[in-house]
């Protein structure tokens, strides 16, 4: 018990240094690194669809130091700024253009009429956020996402692929070594339809060590059965 409580307490230091690491590299001190902006359903269009946590994955400037927004204008791959862009440019003309089109077949007062407004409204504010955002988009006109941690790190471009895949990673890895802990500990097949509630959170806390616990079983060869039963050698 005391060394598991001194796992515990080493992965939560662990974290919290990282944590104080990567945003004073990141941030300016002032304002975070990305930003939760409120979402208007109304303006937004399509994004107001989006869940709270996809919205808090696209990337912000406005919290970038100097430093972060000249490297972040820098071409990464053939790849420019969204705003910038000509292609993406070009696919909001079109998509306005369309929607005029089909303006001109009904009446100014009209339920159709005020439909595409609202639409042409909803594909002005798409496109605007998306360059606010500082995704980078390529010649098709399409935004891309920085999915290479050495370049997401260096264009400030962090919050696109790297911040969500390791996020995902850590929680599924909780998830996973807290049902492994409680099966190890209950070792009962009734206390797994009925869940014996204190000895689960004790199995949930305990596993937010999982990565110290991790690495800890790897080195004493105990991640892997030695004999696993599809050996058939």
């Amino acid at each position: 018990m005391p060394s598991d409580r001194i796992r515990v307490l080493v992965a939560a230091l662990a974290g919290f240094a990282l944590g104080c690491v990567v945003f004073h590299e990141y941030g300016d001190g002032e304002e975070p690194m990305l930003v939760l902006q409120p979402v208007d359903m109304a303006t937004v269009g399509s994004t107001g669809l989006q869940p709270k946590f996809m919205q808090s994955m696209q990337p912000a400037v406005r919290g970038a130091s100097t430093q972060a927004k000249a490297a972040f204008n820098a071409n990464v791959a053939g790849l420019t700024p969204c705003a910038t862009n000509k292609g993406f440019a070009k696919r909001e003309k079109q998509a306005l253009k369309e929607l005029t089109k089909r303006m001109a077949k009904y009446d100014k007062d009209s339920v159709a009429m005020l439909a595409l407004e609202s639409t042409a409204a909803r594909t002005k504010a798409r496109f605007a956020n998306y360059g606010k955002a500082g995704l980078l988009c390529g010649t098709d006109g399409l935004p891309h996402l920085i999915a290479e941690p050495g370049l997401a790190l260096k264009y400030n471009h962090a919050g696109e692929v790297l911040v969500p895949t390791v996020g995902f990673l850590l929680v599924a890895g909780w998830i996973g070594e807290s049902g492994r802990l409680y099966l190890s500990e209950t070792n009962d097949k009734q206390q797994e339809i009925v869940l014996d509630v204190p000895k689960a959170l004790a199995c949930i806390t305990k596993a937010l060590a999982f990565p110290a616990n991790t690495l800890h079983n790897i080195h004493a060869g105990k991640l892997t059965d030695p004999n696993p039963w599809f050996n058939t050698k």
